[in-house]
């Protein structure tokens, strides 16, 4: 029955919009699969920076005890995102005489927008860098 079904549509001449669906369905399928990758992009930004806020918090309460082991929990987070991120971590002081205690935290990552996205087939995501940061007020 499916056989026959499917004879009697390609034998059919009723259908006026087949040309013109040649020409839309390979745009559209395009522009779906780039909203997609733009989607998962976002995405994954925002699993980053929510990450970047769970550390500087952390450390803004002395969960970590310096900033270089705060930095290498961040750098193992963001990993199962892209692998080839850079994080940054700096401290701001009060006084520049006195470097004991910080005043805020703020942490930077850089990342290729390709290594957020899900399948890779733009290539002017390729060249593209994305900067996650986030800072917080170091409580004592």
């Amino acid at each position: 029955m499916f056989v026959e079904c499917l004879k009697r549509f390609l034998r059919s001449e009723s259908g006026v919009v087949s040309v013109e669906a040649i020409f839309w369905v390979p745009f559209f399928g395009a522009l779906s699969i780039l909203l997609v990758d733009a989607t998962t992009i976002f995405n994954n930004h925002t699993h980053i920076l929510r990450i970047l806020q769970e550390g500087n918090r952390n450390r803004s309460v002395s969960y970590f005890e310096t900033a270089d082991e705060m930095k290498t929990w961040v750098e193992g987070q963001v990993s199962q995102y892209a692998a080839s991120a850079t994080v940054t971590v700096s401290e701001v002081y009060e006084d520049s005489s006195d470097t004991s205690t910080a005043y805020f935290v703020s942490t930077a990552v850089e990342v290729k927008a390709a290594e957020l996205g899900m399948t890779g087939w733009f290539k002017m995501l390729h060249n593209a860098t994305l900067t996650v940061s986030a800072s917080h007020f170091i409580e004592y």
